[in-house]
């Protein structure tokens, strides 16, 4: 928060921007099962046992998305910078959503590493937003 210092900010908990749920898993066999399922039968469509699929999470951020992208797109609403902290399913959710990536494409991308930041910035004649790039901490 420190960088926006002298700013007038507003922070607002969003619990549609949490992970996806991959259930209840006790037992490590059956979560690597689950694993290896999912890669076979693809990332976005599988449902955890007892939890959520990607198409599950795409939902509830789609809703989010929508309401943000009216506060971006309009002119009476003076917002200069949303910052969303959130995990990497849903970062790239958010980016299918607004790219309207194919599921093909949301499946070539992989998540971003541990804090990890992914920009995006408004190309000024077009109004759009583009993945102005990715960010990674340095390694220790």
């Amino acid at each position: 928060l420190e960088a926006f210092e002298g700013r007038n900010i507003e922070l607002l908990p969003e619990p549609r921007l949490r992970e996806q749920d991959f259930g209840i898993f006790q037992n490590v066999r059956a979560m690597e099962q689950s694993y290896k399922e999912r890669q076979r039968f693809g990332r976005f469509y599988f449902r955890f046992p007892n939890g959520e699929a990607g198409t599950d999470v795409f939902d509830r951020v789609s809703d989010l998305w929508n309401i943000m992208r009216h506060i971006m797109d309009d002119p009476e609403q003076r917002v200069d910078n949303i910052v969303l902290v959130t995990h990497g399913l849903v970062m790239r959710i958010l980016c299918m959503a607004y790219f309207r990536w194919t599921v093909e494409e949301f499946e070539y991308v992989w998540n971003p590493s541990n804090g990890e930041i992914w920009g995006l910035e408004k190309v000024k004649r077009s109004g759009r937003y583009t993945l102005s790039g990715r960010w990674r901490p340095s390694p220790r």
